[in-house]
Formats: structure tokens, C-alpha cells, sequence
């Protein structure tokens, strides 16, 4: 497997979460505006329903494996047999 492969990975609350905020707010700023209150508790709602350690992956940087361009989140709501999923890639990519 190639090294470049290698950026795709689980997860890591403890070390991910500046980036990942980093990320969003990247994304937020081409989009041009703040999430709407419904949004915003749809995100923050999600992460009591997400294991973040098991649903959420990151790719990272190629030559900066602290910086985040793009996440994606991937799991099952109650009993239901489908799944949401969410995705984000940061504007240079």
C-alpha cells in the first residue's frame, strides 16, 4: 500500500478535535454564513449519537498528518437499518 493511502484513519478525539473544528470553520467560511440554530443542535446533538472513536473518520494532510482536509461520519440511527452519513472536505481540496 502506498503512503499516500495511509491519510485515511479512525478518529482521535483527544488529538482531532482542533482540527476538525478548524476544518468545519474552513468550510463555513466558503459557505459564507453561520449554521442556523437547527443545524447547529443537529451537530451538537450528533455527537451523543456518534461513538467518535468507531463513526467518525479523517483524512489528513499528505505532509502534515496535524492538519485535517476532509472527515466523515458514518453510523446507524437507533434500530433503523440504514444509516446517516456526512461528509467535509476543506475548500483547497
Amino acid at each position: 500500500m502506498s503512503s499516500e493511502l495511509n491519510i485515511l484513519r479512525r478518529f482521535k478525539p483527544n488529538q482531532d478535535f482542533p482540527a476538525y473544528i478548524e476544518l468545519l470553520n474552513q468550510v463555513r467560511q466558503v459557505d459564507g454564513r453561520e449554521p442556523t440554530i437547527e443545524e447547529a443542535q443537529r451537530e451538537f446533538a450528533e455527537l451523543f449519537t456518534l461513538n467518535l472513536e468507531k463513526d467518525r473518520f479523517v483524512i489528513t494532510h499528505p505532509e502534515d498528518k496535524s492538519q485535517l482536509i476532509a472527515a466523515c461520519d458514518v453510523w446507524q440511527i437507533s434500530k433503523n437499518p440504514s444509516a446517516e452519513f456526512s461528509f467535509v472536505e476543506h475548500p483547497e481540496w
